[in-house]
């Protein structure tokens, strides 16, 4: 299974792979490529903050309309998402597509 946007889009223009949806089920997983979804959450990353870049790998927070934090491990800028989490208080958990539709829908909080 895909979600609805990686369905839209199987193959993105450009690559030569086709898209591995983050999110089969619904809850964010690692083995992913170019997916559509998280191209939204990624496509946003210049209105967080960048924690720490290492070689090719980027740690970035984001703050969700919720005010959750959005924790992202990310390779290069090619495709992978290596980790999404959320930061919610005491509560750590995965990203899901819900959270990125709402993303979607009203766009991260300012960090500051």
């Amino acid at each position: 299974m895909t979600c609805p946007r990686c369905a839209a889009d199987p193959q993105p223009e450009g690559y030569g792979d086709p898209r591995r949806c983050a999110f089969p089920e619904g809850v964010f997983v690692a083995d992913n490529w170019a997916c559509a979804s998280m191209d939204v959450v990624r496509s946003r990353e210049d209105d967080g903050e960048s924690i720490a870049n290492r070689h090719d790998q980027r740690l970035v927070t984001l703050i969700l309309p919720s005010g959750a934090f959005l924790v992202l491990g990310i390779y290069k800028h090619r495709g992978r998402t290596e980790a999404a989490v959320v930061i919610d208080e005491a509560v750590v958990r995965p990203l899901t597509l819900a959270d990125v539709d709402d993303f979607a829908a009203r766009g991260p909080q300012t960090i500051g």
